[in-house]
Order: C-alpha cells, then structure tokens, then sequence
C-alpha cells in the first residue's frame, strides 16, 4: 500500500528543527496521522499552525479519556479524573504582550464532577495558581489564562503580569487538595 504527502496551507514546509511538516495518507485515502492520534500512538504537538490541529487535539482527547496506547502508562490512568488536555505555552506574538495567549486547558475524565477549590498549578520554577471554588464537570473542560480577566465556569485568570510557562520547556504539574500531583505535561 502506498502513501502520499500533503502539504498544509497555513503551516511552513519544515519546522524551527528544519523537519518536513505534512500530512500522511494512505493510498485510501486514510489520513495516517490523525489514525496513529485516534488509536494513543501518537501525541499531537500544538507548535505553529496547522489546519488539523482541533480534529488532532480531538481524536487525543478521545485517547487519553480511554487510556489508550501511550496515554495507558499515563500515572493513575485508571483512577484519574482530572486531566491536563493541553498546555498552550506559546502565545501568538510577544508573549509579554499576550499573557492571556498562554493557558492550560483542564478536562475531567471521570463521571462524578470535582470541586478544584485547593488545587493548584504548578510550573518547574515554583510559580503556582491555586484554584478557587469551583466545580468541573464530567466531560467539562476549563482553561487557566496566565493574564487576567473575569473569572467565570469555563474560564480562569492566573492575574500574572509576565509570562509564565518558558516556550523552550517547561512542566506543568497538577496537584490535588491534598498536595497529591494528579497529573503533568512537559515539553521542549
């Protein structure tokens, strides 16, 4: 069976690490990646624009949710409800200038909603974001802003005044009321 390249419109031929950015298909017709993404195979990396990035971030979602490849080594994967979906480190421009660019998305993956008053967000620097009363849903996603704004039940405001996660690598811990890390991400 053969396969063919695709290049996106919005996304470079080749990335900062001079890597061919493409899509995969089967002769099929079968987009290959977002099929490695579905069966946890593959993680999607949220650098740059890419016309397939929310179907990818998708197809991820699903995976973790069911533990699936990768995502079945994850730490308490089977008592896991709370997750880190995705970390948006990079924000569009000047980071220093777009603070609310830069956020973390949480997710819950368990059928029972959790009340987050006490966690708290932590970076490898020590910075950290304890959150208020609030209750997360089964299914229910939130996002933490590092800038600030109106807190309200789908979105959070850290109130920092600089950037907090380091576009070069960083990690993202999360850690229950009890001080229990629940969950981390790491990039670069």
């Amino acid at each position: 069976m053969g396969v063919y390249l695709v290049f996106g419109p919005i996304s470079p031929r080749r990335d900062y690490y001079g890597r061919l950015l493409a899509y995969i298909y089967l002769q099929n017709g079968t987009d290959f990646t977002e099929e490695l993404v579905r069966l946890g195979y593959a993680r999607v990396y949220i650098e740059g624009k890419f016309e397939k990035k929310e179907a990818y971030l998708e197809e991820q979602e699903r995976a973790m949710g069911k533990g699936l490849g990768l995502w079945v080594c994850m730490p308490g994967q089977a008592t896991k409800s709370i997750i880190i979906l995705t970390v948006v480190y990079d924000a569009p421009g000047d980071d220093s200038t777009n603070l609310n660019g830069e956020y973390v998305v949480l997710k819950n993956i368990g059928k029972t909603p959790v009340n987050l008053k006490g966690w708290k967000i932590e970076d490898s620097d020590g910075n950290a974001y304890t959150f208020p009363d609030i209750l997360l849903e089964p299914g229910g996603k939130i996002k933490l802003y590092s800038g600030g704004g109106m807190n309200n039940s789908t979105d959070l405001y850290w109130g920092s005044e600089v950037p907090v996660w380091d576009n070069d690598g960083d990690t993202v811990y999360l850690y229950n009321e009890k001080g229990n890390l629940v969950d981390s991400y790491s990039w670069g």
